[in-house]
């Protein structure tokens, strides 16, 4: 057991708080169809960015944000459920002391906290609230900025990459999962889980009106 101690807690959405996915890949393939590309080539840039930076890399001449909508709306229509030990996870943290930072558009991640037992998050940074999606800190950046802490004192948990990538420029503490990616991939984590149900909060303590100090639990992978 490993204990850490933050101001705040940011989390990725899909593949950390939401298991998407098999919506993720039946939706990308559905696209790479219609457009008349290799699926393999669509999935293998989609994961832990932004749609809309995906639209952007392959020039298809239609506006990047309204494809970007579409395919994002296939995904709100699939559905999705909760990663283990998310719900419990959420539910035990202040509001005050945590965020969403997500490479998805404002639509799609709002409808993850509608249609499941998920908390809604106080403040939800998507991929239109950046000018650059993940690896860039920007929306870590933003995300601890809201909750009025700085990010070097917050925890950010990621699925992918390009989110631990972020997370570390940032200045955040990264905890990786293993529901996306194996463990070779997610390895430059600053600590790597199985799932939501490899951390537990022990403690919250307030500090002054509005901030917290939360003591985190982990279950760390080898």
């Amino acid at each position: 057991m490993t204990t850490l101690k933050c101001a705040a807690v940011l989390c990725d959405l899909d593949g950390t708080l939401i298991d998407s996915g098999h919506a993720v890949d039946a939706a990308w393939t559905r696209f790479a169809v219609e457009i008349g590309r290799d699926p393999a080539e669509i999935l293998a840039m989609c994961h832990g960015v932004r749609t809309i930076e995906v639209m952007e890399q392959l020039n298809l001449g239609t506006p990047a944000e309204q494809t970007a909508l579409e395919v994002e709306s296939w995904l709100i229509d699939a559905g999705s459920v909760p990663i283990p030990g998310a719900v419990d996870f959420l539910r035990s943290l202040p509001e005050e002391a945590w965020a969403v930072v997500t490479s998805s558009m404002a639509p799609t991640a709002a409808s993850r906290f509608e249609f499941t037992e998920l908390t809604k998050p106080r403040y939800i940074v998507s991929a239109t609230d950046v000018e650059r999606g993940k690896p860039d800190p920007a929306g870590f950046l933003l995300g601890a900025q809201l909750l009025n802490v700085s990010a070097s004192d917050c925890v950010a948990f990621e699925d992918a990459a390009p989110g631990v990538d972020a997370g570390k420029a940032a200045g955040a503490t990264t905890i990786g999962l293993l529901t996306t990616n194996p463990y070779d991939i997610m390895a430059h984590s600053d600590y790597v889980i199985a799932d939501m149900s490899g951390v537990r909060v022990a403690d919250a303590v307030r500090t002054g009106e509005t901030g917290w100090e939360l003591t985190l639990e982990l279950d760390p992978v080898r």
